[in-house]
């Protein structure tokens, strides 16, 4: 397995040097050293085209500095923390439209007067999860405390009384569930516990009722995610009750695979990569050039959404989505990632793309994608058939995955990777031509008897994602893989999806590698 640890250690190379790059850009145009707080409205090189400040963005780079701060040890700099710190202090200071009241402004001017409030909680979300990192990274009560009292007002407006939202209650507004409210919320509970005992069993049943929330969104007898049902549990009429978001329901994969790791649930494991892993991938991508619709109709009528081509950058950080469509966000392709290697402690085998596909008028590889959790032939996956699409041995297949290591399991399947872009010609992990991911295994998974599940990233994602000349990588791609727009950041893209992504995989990397070290020598012994 020496060659197998040498590539991971060189993949965590090339992670820790992209995420260095892009932390140097956040970090070099985005301070307000006058006001407070953050940019996030920057050009290709960082230039500012718009001084608003959005809280989303205000809390999510708080929230990236102390998790960096935190979880890796080149990140714990004094000028890093102290610049989360003065993010917190804009946020207390600013984010509430009406103190003591606790809704927060969703726009801010650049010297913190409110400009805009939405009508959900998700402002109210981002600054919980900035106030509980802090608090984490400085010890700080006045910040648990202030994440505390912010997630009991989030709590009270989902499940006691909305009203305090601001939204009209009009006679013919159906009553409907979007799913990104209990996904959110379970993510703040995973937030919240964290290392915190008493507060995980606090939070506890409140996580089971938004794990349940989430997996009614499984409609049509287990055949479509559902971005919206009635209160109820039940589809809605409609071009409302048919919307799908392929990327969302990625993303509520990886806050349920995390619930069901925390809670030891192998079934629900099985069921979360059934049906919000494998199913979404299946109905949402793009045949003709890769990637994943960022909206669909489930009955496949033309989506009312004028964006429904593109595909959002929110799963490669939530998930490493691939998108495609009219324009394809730099998260939809993050997200995956993030749940990429996450799951190291697992047997895995890889289910290989077939062919090629044109991009930019090459013809590339589109290489492993999607990894499920390998149970032999009894677990529905057909090894004959799988091997018609591989290079390598049935001997080399069965010595690289069925031992009792999982690590070793895990590590094999590296190697086969290698091994099969190496045949096709392709150098094995040149930064910006592969992309790879690994989906959490767990138990059977139903109908998966051939390689028919599409790429999980095309080939050349990162190279088309990636800007060499200055860092942060750009969000927004053409259907065709063009760059659409030269921006860095916006009202919705900032410091957090591309950043935690990179470090989410420098973490799992870090933890394989770990595991899979040669012992110590043991010491010389004593002289006599």
């Amino acid at each position: 397995m020496e060659k197998a640890q040498e590539t991971l250690q060189a993949w965590k190379g090339r992670v820790e040097q992209e995420l260095d790059r892009v932390m140097a850009f956040w970090l070099e145009h985005s301070h307000d050293h006058e006001h407070g707080g953050f940019f996030s409205c920057l050009g290709r090189g960082g230039q500012l085209y718009d001084d608003l400040k959005y809280v989303w963005l205000q809390g999510r780079q708080v929230w990236m500095y102390c998790h960096l701060y935190r979880k890796l040890e080149r990140f714990r700099r004094p000028e890093l923390l102290e610049a989360a710190k003065a993010g917190g202090e804009f946020l207390l200071r600013f984010a509430r439209v009406a103190p003591p009241g606790q809704k927060c402004a969703f726009v801010l001017t650049r010297a913190g007067s409110p400009v805009k409030v939405q009508r959900t909680i998700f402002s109210e979300c981002f600054y919980t999860m900035a106030m509980d990192e802090l608090w984490k990274v400085t010890g700080d009560a006045r910040y648990q405390g202030e994440a505390l009292d912010m997630m009991a007002q989030i709590v009270h407006w989902v499940q006691e009384d909305p009203a305090g939202l601001g939204r009209s209650q009009l006679a013919g507004t159906p009553a409907s569930e979007p799913m990104a409210i209990p996904m959110m919320l379970l993510g703040l509970v995973e937030q919240l516990g964290e290392e915190d005992e008493g507060l995980a069993r606090h939070y506890a049943e409140l996580g089971d009722w938004c794990a349940h929330r989430i997996l009614q969104h499984v409609q049509r007898d287990g055949q479509a995610v559902l971005e919206n049902i009635s209160e109820d549990g039940r589809e809605l009429p409609g071009c409302l009750g048919r919307h799908q978001n392929p990327g969302h329901a990625l993303e509520a994969g990886w806050f349920l695979l995390r619930y069901a790791l925390r809670k030891g649930d192998p079934a629900l494991r099985a069921h979360v990569i059934d049906k919000f892993l494998l199913l979404p991938f299946r109905s949402g991508w793009d045949p003709e050039h890769g990637g994943l619709f960022y909206f669909q109709d489930a009955d496949g009528l033309c989506p009312t959404q004028v964006g429904w081509c593109p595909v959002l950058y929110l799963p490669l950080s939530r998930l490493s989505i691939c998108g495609a469509g009219c324009c394809q966000l730099w998260g939809r392709r993050c997200e995956a990632r993030a749940v990429d290697v996450g799951t190291g402690r697992e047997p895995w085998s890889p289910e290989r793309p077939r062919g090629v596909c044109a991009c930019r008028g090459r013809a590339v590889l589109q290489m492993a994608a999607l990894w499920v959790k390998l149970q032999l032939p009894q677990q529905g996956v057909d090894n004959g058939r799988r091997r018609q699409h591989s290079t390598v041995s049935p001997g080399q297949e069965a010595r690289l995955h069925g031992g009792a290591d999982p690590e070793q399991s895990l590590l094999g399947t590296v190697v086969v990777l290698e091994m099969e872009l190496h045949h096709r010609g392709v150098q094995p992990w040149p930064w910006g031509l592969t992309s790879w991911r690994l989906c959490l295994g767990g138990g059977a998974v139903a109908g998966l008897r051939e390689p028919s599940l599409p790429a999980a990233c095309q080939v050349s994602s990162l190279f088309q994602f990636r800007d060499p000349e200055h860092g942060e990588w750009f969000g927004y791609l053409s259907r065709e893989g063009k760059v659409a727009l030269t921006i860095k950041g916006g009202p919705f893209k900032g410091c957090f999806h591309v950043p935690r992504c990179l470090a989410l995989c420098e973490e799992m990397l870090t933890i394989l590698l770990r595991a899979r070290a040669p012992p110590p020598p043991p010491p010389p012994p004593a002289p006599q």
